[in-house]
């Protein structure tokens, strides 16, 4: 596989190999050990304020701050770690589960011009993104007169950034207001060096501490997740499955693919205008938590087909009073 940001080839593709990654990564030790480097130099100075501020007022403490800014800054496999442990206190105390649970809402965006390079790349468009967006390199101002954009809106920022990727705003030629979700760079070789590096220092944790909690087998689940999250494409195949096993709720929507404008590392979704579950009133609240409560029992017990993150920012009350889910990366399947 050959990576979209780099001439690198790579001997493993979008599906989690374990030994191929570990045959690899072992092959380039300057490379392996730069980011051992990297990652065990962020944890002794997360592990040095933390150490430094027990004199300190619980009131004055800064330290979860730094170890979620830490965190956020190491990239999606360390983010995901730390969305994982946030729910794990006993194994992490409740201080830093507590600063690690806002890993879920907002994360440090890309440069916007790497991100209009991969959706032109990806849809296999030569022409303009949008009206208000610079033209592509080599095009000239009576080409793009010529062409009709890509899409008719596109907001010059995104509106949110997440783990894996950054979404924008748009609106099709059809009126249609979209979400464009694209994907952050150099993904795949990132994610295989970060969860070879979690591998190993998991499974010395687990022999040097007899650990039966923080054991290789988070990284190998963390691994195929997150292998499975590098295709956008499965991703809405997701959301339609999803959308068609519960089509018997009247209240739970998702958002509707548009797949004249997606790809592997590009997926473009209908634009949920709603809030989320903080932003709404009291009465708006208990009626979220019953759809929420009832749609959960029905995935658990009738469908079997599950939304595997199911946290607050993945879910909005929309404008119409309905559930809408977002974000089906990942979904699970119990045989019922």
């Amino acid at each position: 596989v050959t990576s979209k940001i780099s001439d690198e080839e790579l001997p493993f593709d979008d599906v989690y190999d374990l030994d191929a990654i570990r045959a690899y990564y072992t092959s380039k030790p300057i490379k392996l050990g730069s980011r051992v480097a990297v990652v065990a130099g962020q944890a002794i100075k997360v592990g040095c304020i933390w150490l430094f501020e027990e004199k300190f007022k619980p009131q004055e403490y800064k330290r979860g701050e730094v170890l979620k800014n830490t965190v956020s800054k190491m990239g999606p496999v360390f983010v995901k770690l730390g969305q994982t442990l946030s729910n794990r206190p006993d194994l992490i105390g409740k201080e830093a589960a507590e600063a690690l649970k806002s890993l879920q809402n907002k994360m440090p965006q890309y440069p916007d011009e790497i991100a209009y390079e991969m959706i032109l790349e990806e849809l296999e468009w030569d022409g303009p993104i949008s009206p208000a967006h610079k033209l592509p390199a080599g095009m000239t101002a009576e080409d793009s007169a010529a062409s009709r954009p890509l899409f008719a809106e596109l907001s010059l920022s995104p509106v949110s950034a997440a783990s894996l990727g950054q979404v924008y705003k748009g609106r099709t030629h059809e009126g249609l207001d979209v979400a464009v979700k694209v994907q952050r760079p150099q993904m795949l070789p990132r994610i295989a060096l970060d969860l070879f590096i979690a591998r190993e220092f998991l499974a010395w944790w687990e022999k040097e501490f007899d650990s039966t909690a923080l054991t290789p087998d988070i990284a190998d689940s963390l691994g195929e997740g997150l292998f499975a999250e590098l295709d956008y494409r499965k991703e809405g195949n997701n959301m339609e499955e999803f959308e068609r096993a519960h089509a018997d709720l009247e209240f739970v929507r998702v958002p509707s693919v548009q797949w004249k404008y997606t790809a592997r590392q590009v997926l473009t979704t209908q634009w949920i205008f709603g809030r989320p579950l903080s932003d709404l009133t009291p009465t708006e609240q208990l009626s979220m938590s019953a759809m929420g409560v009832e749609s959960s029992v029905v995935q658990l017990l009738q469908t079997g087909v599950l939304h595997a993150d199911p946290h607050e920012g993945n879910l909005l009350y929309g404008d119409d009073g309905l559930l809408y889910f977002l974000d089906f990366g990942l979904i699970s399947r119990m045989e019922l």
